[in-house]
C-alpha cells in the first residue's frame, strides 16, 4: 500500500499510480452511470422536494427566495444548486409536482452524487492508502439509497458531499504544520457550505473547530497555534454563512440561524402519541385536516405521505387564534415538553431510544409508496463494515486515529441531533459518504500503523519536549554531515518551505515531515 503523497496533484497520481487511477475512473463512471440512469424512475414527489424545486423556480424566474408561506423553512444550498442548473441549461421554471421527470436540476443532483465518490476516495485514501480509498469509493458508488436519491429533489446529496470535503479539509489543516491561513479559512468555508445545505449540521460549527484546537495543541504542543487554527476555521464558516443569516434575519425580523425549521420540527419530534415520527403524526391528523380544509390541495384524498405538513401547522394555529402560527407551534411544543417529556418521562425516553436506531437501522427505501427499492442486506453489510472500520481505526490507527475521531464525532453529533428532531432513515443519506470514507479509511489506517507506516511526528509535537529537541539536534548534525540529495519521488511533492512566513500558521515544516496520505 504505497503512500499517496499528494492528493492535490491528480496528474501526479495518474503518473505514479496508473492502475489506481484507472480503477478510480471505472468506479466513478459506474457510480455516475447508475445515478444518471435512475433519473426519471421516481414515483412521487414529496413535500420537501416540491419546496426545494419551488424555491429554485422563483430564484430562476423572479430572483426571489419565495415559495409558500415560509420559504425560510428550507436551507438555501439545494435551491441555489437547482436554480443554477436551470440557468445554465436555459430551462425553467419546472413543474414541481411532475413524477418521473428528467431535467437539469436532477442531472445536477446526479453529478453531485458522482463527485461524492471522488471525495470519499480522497478522504479514505488520505487516511488508509489507495486500496481503502478505492473500496470506500466503490461502496459509495453502488449503495442503493445514494443512487436512488439522485432522482429526487432532496438536499441530502449536496449536504453529504460538502460534509466529506469539510472534514477532509479540517483534517489537512490539523495535519500540516506548514498549514496556511487560506487552508484553515477554506476548511471553514466548506463547513459553512455544509450548514447552508443542511441546517441540522449547525452544531458542527462548535464541535469541529473545538476538536481542531485540541488536536493541534496535542500534536504540536502549542496552545496558541491550536487557538489560531480553530479560530480561522470558525471564521471561515461564519464568513460563509453570514450573508445568508443577515438576509434570513432581516426577512423574519429576528435572528435566524440558517432556517426557521427548529420549533416545527421539534414539535413533531416530541409528539409522543406519534412516537416522534412525522408519517405517523400525519396519519393521526389526516381526518381532522380534511374536515377543516376540505377544499385545500393535498388535504383530502391523498396518502399521509403526500399530505402537506403545513396544513397541520395551520390546524395548530386555529387552536390558538390569538397567536401567530409560529407562536402557536411554540405553544404546542411547550405543551409536549410539559405533558410528555416531564409528564411521561419513561415513555418519552423509550421514544428517543427507538428514534436513535431508526436513522441507521434500515436503508432509505427510495421514496416510493408501499415498497422498499433498496437492499436491506447490502445496507447491513456495507454499513457494518464501515462501523467496524471506525472501531479498528480508533483502537489501532496510531496517530491517524485523531482524524478518525474527528469524523466519528461529526457523525455522532448529526445523528444525535436528528434523534432529538425528526428521525427517519432518510437522515442517514447526508452522513453515509463520510461513514464509508472514515470507516474503510480506518481499516487502512490501522493496517498502516501496524506496518510501521504511522503518521510522521509533528515538529516538537506528539513526543516530549526533550525528545523533540534531541531529535532536532540529531537532524541538524546529519544535515551538516550528509550532502543534500534529490530523489525521483520528491519531484512530485511540493517545494520545501524555507524559513517562516506570515502566511503560515504554526511551525514550518521539518525535514521528513509529510502529511498523512
Amino acid at each position: 500500500m504505497r503512500d499517496l503523497r499528494s492528493l492535490a496533484s491528480l496528474p501526479a497520481l495518474a503518473r505514479q499510480r496508473p492502475i489506481v487511477t484507472a480503477l478510480l475512473v471505472l468506479i466513478t463512471l459506474l457510480g455516475g452511470w447508475m445515478r444518471f440512469d435512475a433519473i426519471g424512475s421516481s414515483t412521487r414527489v414529496s413535500v420537501d422536494e416540491r419546496s426545494y424545486l419551488g424555491i429554485a423556480n422563483n430564484l430562476r424566474e423572479h430572483r426571489s427566495y419565495a415559495y409558500g408561506s415560509d420559504p425560510l423553512h428550507w436551507a438555501p444550498g439545494t435551491p441555489f444548486l437547482f436554480a443554477t442548473a436551470m440557468e445554465l441549461s436555459g430551462t425553467g421554471p419546472l413543474d414541481n409536482r411532475e413524477v418521473g421527470a428528467s431535467n437539469a436540476p436532477l442531472y445536477a443532483q446526479a453529478f453531485v452524487g458522482t463527485l461524492a465518490i471522488l471525495a470519499v476516495f480522497a478522504l479514505a485514501a488520505w487516511l488508509g492508502g489507495a486500496i481503502p480509498g478505492l473500496i470506500a469509493a466503490f461502496f459509495t458508488a453502488i449503495y442503493d439509497p445514494l443512487i436512488l436519491v439522485a432522482r429526487s429533489y432532496l438536499s441530502e446529496p449536496l449536504g453529504g458531499l460538502f460534509l466529506v470535503l469539510a472534514v477532509l479539509a479540517i483534517c489537512l489543516a490539523i495535519a500540516r504544520p506548514q498549514r496556511t491561513k487560506l487552508l484553515c479559512l477554506g476548511a471553514g468555508a466548506l463547513l459553512g457550505l455544509t450548514v447552508l445545505t443542511r441546517n441540522d449540521m449547525l452544531l458542527l460549527f462548535g464541535v469541529l473547530p473545538a476538536l481542531a484546537l485540541v488536536m493541534v495543541w496535542r500534536r504540536e504542543h502549542s496552545l496558541r497555534t491550536g487557538f489560531t487554527v480553530s479560530a480561522l476555521i470558525a471564521a471561515g464558516a461564519v464568513i460563509t454563512v453570514l450573508p445568508w443569516v443577515m438576509y434570513a434575519s432581516q426577512e423574519t425580523k429576528k435572528f435566524t440561524p440558517i432556517t426557521t425549521a427548529g420549533p416545527s420540527s421539534l414539535w413533531v419530534a416530541t409528539y409522543l402519541p406519534a412516537g416522534g415520527r412525522q408519517i405517523i403524526l400525519k396519519r393521526q391528523f389526516m381526518d381532522e385536516v380534511c374536515r377543516t380544509f376540505p377544499d385545500r390541495p393535498d388535504a383530502c384524498g391523498v396518502s399521509a405521505t403526500q399530505m402537506d405538513m403545513r396544513l397541520i401547522f395551520e390546524l395548530l394555529n386555529l387552536r390558538h387564534p390569538e397567536l401567530s402560527q409560529k407562536e402557536a407551534i411554540q405553544a404546542e411544543l411547550d405543551r409536549n415538553i410539559r405533558d410528555y417529556a416531564f409528564g411521561q418521562p419513561v415513555q418519552f425516553g423509550e421514544m428517543l431510544a427507538n428514534k436513535s436506531t431508526r436513522i441507521w437501522g434500515r436503508p432509505w427505501g427510495g421514496g416510493a409508496l408501499g415498497r422498499q427499492e433498496s437492499s436491506v442486506l447490502q445496507h447491513k453489510i456495507l454499513l457494518g463494515l464501515a462501523v467496524l472500520g471506525i472501531g479498528a481505526g480508533l483502537i489501532w490507527g496510531g496517530r491517524r486515529r485523531r482524524y478518525i475521531l474527528l469524523a466519528a464525532a461529526a457523525l455522532f453529533t448529526v445523528t444525535a441531533l436528528n434523534t432529538i428532531f425528526v428521525s427517519e432513515s432518510r437522515m442517514s443519506l447526508r452522513m453515509t459518504p463520510l461513514l464509508f470514507a472514515v470507516g474503510i479509511g480506518g481499516f487502512g489506517a490501522a493496517l498502516r500503523a501496524r506496518r510501521g507506516d504511522d503518521e510522521p511526528l509533528a515538529p516538537n509535537g506528539d513526543q516530549p519536549q526533550e525528545s523533540a529537541e534531541t531529535a532536532a539536534d540529531a537532524t541538524s548534525d546529519d544535515d551538516k554531515a550528509a550532502p543534500s540529495e534529490s530523489t525521483p519521488e520528491s519531484a512530485d511533492s511540493a517545494p520545501a518551505e524555507t524559513g517562516t512566513s506570515d502566511e503560515h500558521v504554526g511551525a514550518p515544516a521539518q525535514r521528513g515531515d509529510v502529511s498523512p496520505a
